[in-house]
């Protein structure tokens, strides 16, 4: 009796799952769910690039001047100067909106060369001493590429002061002074070292046109230069002094 019981058993196990398959086929599979891409998000633990946020910052760089010249008529002619430049300024400013600030640039530049020119056994010495002072309103627009870095243009423009000595190691000595507007193009990058702390890398060209005395002559001074500046910035919320 057991056995035709057990065969009755697997006759039906057999016919439910035939009928249950149709139905399952029927069901179209799931597909898997798209990713969504994230639109770029500063994250609120890190550095704000938002309206209201205050930035200050040191930037400066350090050249080194290293010049020969050999006359190929006066074989006994021989003239060196070597010498440094230092650059050194300060940008400061509010956001206006997110990521474009508004502030004022500072800036001071001062060269330092010693030329010497040896004619047979005699030897004549010039020291000439530069010193250039600018001041204006600043402009820096922020792109941001990730979490931790961000590109930008910027723009100042302002006065300019130059003064200039020259002194001869044998007695004399001649200074200019000349003054007037300028302005600065740049480009470069912020790397957020922290949430408040941004390192600075950014190229730039000045260029600016000045009136003075050169020599007791007035004249024009029109001046042109490429630098590079690294430094870096703090970001704050508010002013916390």
């Amino acid at each position: 009796m057991r056995q035709p019981r057990l065969i009755l058993s697997v006759v039906a196990l057999a016919f439910g799952a035939a009928l249950a398959s149709p139905a399952l086929a029927a069901e179209p599979a799931a597909t898997p769910a798209k990713k969504k891409k994230k639109d770029y998000v500063l994250p609120d633990e890190f550095v704000p690039l938002e309206e209201g946020t205050w930035v200050a910052g040191f930037s400066g760089s350090i050249g080194r001047n290293d010049e020969r010249i050999s006359p190929r008529d006066a074989t006994d002619l021989d003239v060196r100067t070597k010498g440094f430049r230092y650059v050194a300024g300060t940008r400061n400013g509010y956001f206006l909106a997110r990521h474009f600030v508004v502030g004022l640039d500072f800036q001071l530049s001062v060269t330092s060369t010693t030329t010497t020119a040896r004619t047979g056994r005699d030897t004549i010495e010039f020291r000439n001493y530069e010193e250039r002072l600018f001041i204006g309103p600043w402009l820096r627009y922020y792109f941001p590429i990730s979490n931790a870095w961000a590109l930008f243009p910027e723009f100042s423009w302002g006065f300019q002061n130059r003064y200039r000595t020259e002194e001869v190691a044998a007695g004399g000595e001649n200074e200019d002074r000349s003054s007037g507007l300028s302005f600065n193009i740049g480009f470069g990058f912020t790397y957020f070292l922290s949430r408040n702390v941004g390192f600075d890398v950014t190229g730039r060209y000045s260029r600016g046109r000045l009136r003075g005395r050169f020599t007791d002559l007035r004249a024009n001074n029109d001046l042109s230069d490429i630098g590079l500046l690294i430094g870096f910035q703090v970001y704050l919320p508010e002013f916390t002094f």
